[in-house]
């Protein structure tokens, strides 16, 4: 990243000498910090650009997403991004944290989807309703999901857990889209609370195999006001 752009990010409001003033100081402390932690190489820096190499579970995550490594994935991704942190003044890196929160979010979700889906192929009904319960406990929510809960639940030994989520989807689904569930989720359910074998699935259709979007495994440089843009145009997210 350019120092220009690093000094535009965090003070955007500043003269351009005490932005610059700033940026040598936080870079300093930095260095010192990563060095008590023993990483003192890990920061990288000239007259002009600044870089920080350490491992990252984002970077971790995009990895396993560009190998389709689903299960990977899935596992990596165990809180939203920064979800505890605020950037109070700090505009520019709200809206960036927003977005690449719900970026990631979005790859997760649907690489839980893949992976809850590879393992209802291998016949490991557990995994997949571990996983489809865990994306339905938050805002998540999709008839994908749902419907292959209520196929593995009953192999799964998940019934009631499958019902339970049924209930809540439909409700959430009326007070939130006026809709019910598709016959399919329906029948599935219905089927659940029989007691009947949900039917086997067929395979993968190709477009759940693809991989996600290049932009959450690359993702798209800061976007932001003009101005601010203009700043920063030199930031790619590594």
């Amino acid at each position: 990243v350019t120092r220009e752009a690093l000094a535009g990010l965090f003070w955007p409001e500043r003269a351009e000498d005490e932005a610059q003033h700033n940026l040598r100081a936080n870079l300093h402390r930095t260095r010192t910090l990563l060095t008590g932690w023993g990483q003192g190489e890990a920061l990288q820096a000239d007259r002009r650009r600044v870089r920080i190499d350490l491992p990252t579970d984002v970077a971790a995550f995009r990895a396993a997403l560009g190998r389709a490594d689903w299960a990977a994935a899935t596992a990596l991704h165990g809180e939203p991004l920064l979800s505890v942190m605020t950037f109070r003044g700090f505009a520019l890196l709200e809206e960036w944290a927003r977005a690449e929160r719900q970026a990631l979010g979005d790859a997760w979700r649907d690489a839980t989807l893949k992976a809850a889906l590879a393992h209802e192929q291998a016949g490991d009904a557990e995994a997949a309703a571990a996983l489809m319960l865990r994306l339905l406990q938050g805002d998540a929510a999709t008839e994908d999901a749902m419907q292959v809960l209520l196929r593995v639940a009953r192999a799964a030994g998940r019934r009631d857990e499958a019902l339970a989520a049924f209930e809540r989807f439909r409700r959430w689904m009326d007070a939130e889209l006026g809709l019910q569930p598709m016959v399919a989720t329906i029948a599935l359910a219905d089927g659940l609370r029989a007691g009947v074998k949900a039917p086997t699935p067929g395979p993968v259709p190709a477009e759940a195999a693809a991989g996600v979007p290049r932009t959450v495994i690359q993702p798209p440089r800061v976007i932001g006001r003009d101005r601010e843009l203009a700043k920063v145009a030199d930031i790619t997210n590594r």
